[in-house]
C-alpha cells in the first residue's frame, strides 16, 4: 500500500512540474515586446534582427552586435549596429565579411518606449 501511495504521488509531482512549466511557456516573455528575431547568414555576409510590438509602442531602439567564436569557445565582438524606428516594427539589417567556417553570435538589444511614457529593454541571441 505505501509503495502505491508513494508511486501515485511520485507520479502527481512529475505532472504538476510539467503542467507549471508549460503554463509558464504559454505567458508572454515581455509586456510591451511582441517578438525579437535575431539571424544570420553567412553567405550574404549580413546579420540582423526584426521586431514586433503592439500597437501602443511608439519607439523601438535596437542595438544589433555580431560576436566570432574563437579558441576555447571564447567570442569577440567584431561589429556593431544601431537603429532607432518610430513605429510599431521594423528591421535591422548589417553587414560583415563573415568566414562561412567560423561560428558567429548575434545579440540584439531592444529598447522600446509606449506611448504612455514606459520603456522596456530585452537581449535576445542567435547563434550560428
Amino acid at each position: 500500500m505505501k509503495k502505491k501511495l508513494l508511486s501515485v504521488l511520485s507520479l502527481s509531482l512529475v505532472f504538476a512540474v510539467i503542467f507549471s512549466i508549460c503554463a509558464s511557456a504559454a505567458t508572454p516573455r515581455w509586456a510591451y515586446i511582441g517578438s525579437i528575431s535575431p539571424g544570420l547568414d553567412k553567405y550574404s555576409d549580413a546579420y540582423f534582427v526584426t521586431v514586433g510590438c503592439p500597437t501602443n509602442v511608439t519607439k523601438i531602439e535596437i542595438e544589433l552586435e555580431l560576436y566570432q567564436k574563437g579558441i576555447l569557445g571564447i567570442y569577440s565582438k567584431k561589429d556593431s549596429g544601431t537603429k532607432t524606428i518610430y513605429a510599431t516594427g521594423g528591421s535591422l539589417t548589417c553587414s560583415y565579411d563573415m568566414d562561412t567556417n567560423k561560428t558567429y553570435r548575434v545579440d540584439a538589444t531592444v529598447t522600446v518606449t509606449t506611448s504612455s511614457g514606459q520603456t522596456e529593454t530585452a537581449t535576445v541571441s542567435h547563434e550560428g
